[in-house]
């Protein structure tokens, strides 16, 4: 339930606080508040989470802001599980290192005055190097704890597997896997670290399960050091450690995120960008540890492209059918990667994509803002019914778009919801260029980050997020409009009840919302009865694409101010229904208060 609560015993709370005693004296102070509230003004406040919701994003106010890394470009949208990193190894991240700064040496360079470029790139490189090599030495605490449980070990068997971990766990993340199963070890090392990192926060995808454990899977198989069975239990095994996390919600989680959505997705099939079908025996390994292990998570998507088989695809549906839950999802193949062939990227690297959060595209390559704000639609149509005030606050937010009934017909509705959205994507780019300016200045970097993306954050010495990566455009904000089909069933029940068979006066509408349907059971029946998009009715469907497109305009009317590259609209949104109906009131598609 969203009330669930962790039972944590005196040991591990006393362990607890002595983090939290050390970590409080070393964040950051909230210098992207202290922005916000100084350019913006402390009414900007009033757009957020905790005040009327029009902006879903990070709570401001109430609660402490996300964790010690509390910049965007930690909050989400990280691929823990980089090809490069688990076919070579940690400690060829060590080797570029280390190689790195030798070179800045030799090359004479600056590293010792405070705030110059050299002294920068020398401090990243060093936090790259003290995180691998305490992830390094994180796995071999766990060599050292199977090799002591081996000692005691009566059954052979398991004495025999304890001291196959052990080995397993002195050789990787560290070194290159020499098998299936250590290649599946470093990958569950390193998503844990990433984790680790940031426990607050879900979005840590898998990444491209089946093109990461292939090579390994086919070699070992070839080799006759492995069957399927004995890789679909190893496969299994993972799946178990996965669903064993939690995210740590400082915040109530009923207000914001549902338990258990953590969000570590495996990505499966796809083209090579060549329509080359890359689905092979892990895509249907994958599928089928899925359906015997029946978890809520980690959930899979295959990239569905023209010209895969049929006989997976039927499996899939059939796996489909006894997951439910819509688990495996299908993505596009091919417009996941068109998104970003158009905005610069090479066609070869746009094609490696990973399913990551709540339904977002994320290349392998780069490493990716999370999706800082979002527009709470629903609440911004309840403002249009209230001429720019919020019920909830009692505040006038937003523009006065005119008295809903002196509207004429439909379109002066329409018009004043589009007025009211140009509004709000407007303080939503004000608050974005703030939060990542001073982001960009002030926040903590993530060492973890750049040994991930190595390549290329270790000659540029900085992290990913601040240019480390080959790809600087692929942190073009996202940003997602929720809400859409509500508002199209309210916009549609409005059109109905009110301008066409005019079962209702605006002003009846308005009074029977403003009472919660409470004395209007009549009206709130006529509203519940009105047309709903999802049943194949041109009358609301057509709504609900005008709502799509043109919100999508408007986002994408001005460049993002870092990149200069179109910002990326986007319909994710796993549990955002709580926060967004937490602060909306009754509407004309029915929707009761709070719903």
């Amino acid at each position: 339930s969203a009330n669930t609560s962790a039972i944590i015993d005196e040991e591990d709370m006393k362990l607890l606080r002595e983090e939290a005693d050390y970590w409080t004296t070393h964040l950051p102070p909230d210098y992207v508040n202290d922005a916000i509230r100084k350019e913006l003004g402390e009414e900007h406040f009033e757009l957020m989470n905790d005040a009327s919701g029009l902006l879903e994003g990070p709570y401001l106010r109430k609660y402490a802001e996300r964790s010690l890394f509390c910049d965007v470009g930690s909050w989400g949208g990280v691929l823990a599980l980089h090809k490069d990193v688990l076919d070579a190894g940690l400690n060829d991240v060590l080797k570029t290192a280390y190689e790195e700064l030798a070179k800045m040496t030799a090359e004479k360079v600056d590293y010792v005055t405070e705030g110059s470029e050299g002294y920068k790139k020398y401090h990243y490189i060093q936090a790259i190097i003290i995180t691998c090599e305490a992830i390094i030495e994180w796995a071999h605490l766990y060599a050292n704890k199977a090799r002591e449980l081996a000692a005691k070990e009566e059954n052979p068997t398991r004495k025999e597997e304890l001291e196959q971990i052990a080995e397993i766990c002195d050789w990787v993340p560290a070194n290159p896997p020499r098998s299936y199963w250590e290649a599946i070890q470093s990958c569950r090392f390193v998503h844990l670290a990433v984790r680790k990192e940031n426990p607050h926060r879900p979005e840590n995808s898998i990444g491209r399960l089946d093109q990461l454990l292939y090579d390994y899977y086919k070699a070992d198989v070839e080799a006759g050091k492995l069957d399927r069975q004995k890789a679909a239990e190893l496969l299994g095994l993972f799946w178990l450690k996965i669903r064993e996390g939690e995210i740590l919600q400082i915040q109530p989680p009923a207000t914001r995120i549902t338990p258990g959505t953590n969000l570590p997705n495996i990505t499966i099939c796809g083209t090579d960008g060549k329509g080359n079908d890359q689905t092979n025996e892990i895509s249907w390994l994958t599928l089928e540890v899925m359906r015997q292990m029946h978890l809520s998570e980690p959930a899979v998507y295959i990239r569905y492209s023209e010209g895969m088989d049929d006989d997976f695809l039927l499996y899939a549906l059939e796996c489909n059918k006894d997951m439910q839950g819509g688990i495996p999802a299908f993505l596009n193949d091919k417009m996941g990667a068109e998104r970003y062939i158009a905005r610069g990227i090479a066609p070869e690297d746009a094609y490696n994509w990973a399913a990551s959060g709540c339904l977002s595209y994320h290349l392998d390559c780069s490493e990716h803002t999370g999706g800082s704000m979002h527009i709470n639609q629903t609440k911004v149509l309840e403002l249009v019914y209230n001429d720019g005030k919020d019920p909830l606050t009692g505040k006038q937010l937003g523009p006065h778009t005119g008295d809903p009934t002196t509207f004429k017909s439909f379109d002066d509705l329409y018009n004043a919801f589009i007025e009211m959205e140009k509004w709000i994507v407007e303080q939503l780019r004000k608050d974005y260029a703030v939060r990542w300016r001073v982001d960009q200045e002030v926040n903590f970097q993530s060492g973890l980050g750049g040994a991930l993306l190595y390549h290329e954050a270790i000659p540029k010495g900085k992290a990913p997020s601040r240019g480390g990566c080959k790809y600087y455009s692929a942190f073009t904000g996202w940003v997602g409009d929720r809400g859409t089909t509500d508002v199209a069933d309210a916009l549609a029940a409005t059109k109905y009840l009110v301008f066409e068979k005019k079962a209702v006066t605006m002003q009846q509408l308005l009074d029977a919302m403003h009472a919660n349907w409470e004395g209007y059971e009549d009206i709130h029946q006529l509203c519940l009865k009105a047309p709903k998009y999802g049943n194949d009715d041109e009358y609301v469907d057509g709504i609900f694409r005008k709502v799509i497109f043109d919100t999508q305009h408007i986002i994408e009317s001005k460049p993002d101010p870092f990149t200069g590259e179109k910002p990326i609209p986007f319909k994710g949104a796993a549990s955002g229904h709580i926060i967004h109906g937490l602060h909306v009131g009754a509407l004309p598609n029915g929707r009761v208060k709070g719903q």
